[in-house]
């Protein structure tokens, strides 16, 4: 599965070469990312299996925020699991797949990219913000 996904992207990147000089570096940067992004590159916000915060909200209403599993981005939204003992992330895919078989249901979460955050003091801000308080 790596090899693959390396394969594919040095596919996409030999298909999006221009002609460039030295001093065109930094567009040639921002050319490629552009171009591996507009190519289905998703690029998450943290490594699958670390913790994210998420501001959690009902009724519109922003209440807390919770702490869960990244496993995944996609279309804007954070696909995301809660921690499971002290499981690691294999362990916890293991786990979801047992659930999936034996129960055709599992506990998975997904939320919209803007209330997910990479650290608690982020989460809190956002939280802050969102009830409107001011510090």
């Amino acid at each position: 599965m790596q090899n693959d996904m390396s394969d594919r992207l040095v596919e996409l990147i030999r298909q999006g070469k221009k002609e460039f000089t030295k001093s065109d570096i930094t567009y040639i940067e921002t050319y490629l990312a552009d171009y591996l992004i507009a190519n289905g590159v998703i690029v998450p916000p943290c490594k699958v299996g670390d913790e994210i915060w998420v501001v959690e909200t009902e009724d519109g209403e922003a209440v807390d925020i919770t702490c869960y599993m990244f496993l995944a981005k996609s279309k804007g939204c954070i696909i995301a699991t809660s921690w499971i003992n002290d499981y690691d992330l294999d362990e916890t895919l293991e786990y979801h797949i047992n659930e999936t078989q034996d129960n055709q249901e599992t506990d998975l979460v997904v939320y919209p990219e803007e209330y997910c955050f990479a650290t608690e003091e982020q989460a809190k801000q956002k939280l802050k913000e969102m009830r409107g308080e001011n510090e």
